[in-house]
């Protein structure tokens, strides 16, 4: 990851981070050379016209961003999402700016950015969940087709009255029962996963209004269907932890940022 921060005409910072290690310089000059920072760590180094420079890693998981502030004012990088665009005359500005270089109207915080940036970033984890789901839906149901069409062929030398030989996890089933049982099972996960993907969908659009309720909703259900499968079968636990990790951690970060962004707001009504 790269990051160009112009903190002004005369000053350019440049940072790269790269397997856990954090580099950034300044003017030629290395102010940090692959260094292994920790969660929230703070770095602190004075540039050469007496400024002071601070560094923050906040990580959460594996969702990793840093705050840079320069005499402890945030600056932003300089990337297309970070412009500041005036409400007045719709200038571009960049992303440190206070005041629009045109009409001179006050620009948005760089703080207030930075965290509407955050909680944008963790609305698209719902998106990314809410597909993950339909493709799991529809892997799982083509899956379980050759073990479904097996299991009916062996149904169809009974009756649908008949007594079903073998006990059904400790309950006795006619034949007809256990074959409705059998169809309606291949749609359940389907239709669950399906039905938790619209969820997702509709957590993203109301996420927009009303980020830190949506995301804590989201967080909650995504936490409870790991357990549930661990619960019901243990094996799940293990598989994706990756992918697991960075879901939660992302939308643990978004949290965290959406309440951010609610205590700013409170502190700065409009």
């Amino acid at each position: 990851m790269k990051k160009i921060y112009d903190i002004d005409d005369n000053t350019q910072i440049n940072l790269h981070f790269s397997w856990g290690k954090t580099s950034l310089e300044y003017q030629g000059e290395k102010l940090i050379n692959k260094q292994r920072l920790k969660a929230n760590q703070v770095v602190s180094k004075t540039l050469k016209d007496g400024r002071e420079l601070s560094l923050k890693l906040d990580s959460t998981g594996w969702a990793s961003d840093f705050e840079l502030r320069i005499d402890g004012k945030l600056q932003l990088p300089t990337d297309k999402d970070s412009v500041k665009i005036c409400s007045k005359c719709q200038t571009k500005n960049k992303p440190n700016d206070s005041f629009c270089v045109k009409c001179g109207t006050q620009l948005p915080s760089s703080e207030a950015i930075f965290v509407t940036k955050a909680v944008n970033g963790a609305r698209k984890v719902l998106l990314f969940l809410s597909v993950i789901f339909v493709f799991s839906g529809i892997a799982l149901y083509y899956m379980q087709q050759p073990t479904i069409n097996t299991a009916l062929r062996e149904l169809a030398q009974y009756n649908d009255s008949d007594l079903y030989p073998e006990k059904i996890e400790g309950i006795e089933m006619t034949v007809g029962e256990l074959r409705k049982k059998i169809l309606a099972n291949q749609y359940l996960e389907l239709g669950l996963n399906l039905f938790l993907a619209t969820l997702m969908i509709g957590l993203f659009f109301w996420a927009k209004n009303a980020p830190l309720p949506a995301l804590i909703i989201a967080t909650s259900i995504y936490v409870v269907l790991i357990v549930a499968n661990a619960i019901y079968e243990p094996a799940t636990i293990g598989k994706g932890i990756v992918i697991k990790i960075i879901v939660i951690g992302l939308l643990i970060r978004g949290i965290k940022s959406a309440l951010s962004l609610r205590q700013f707001n409170n502190a700065n009504p409009t």
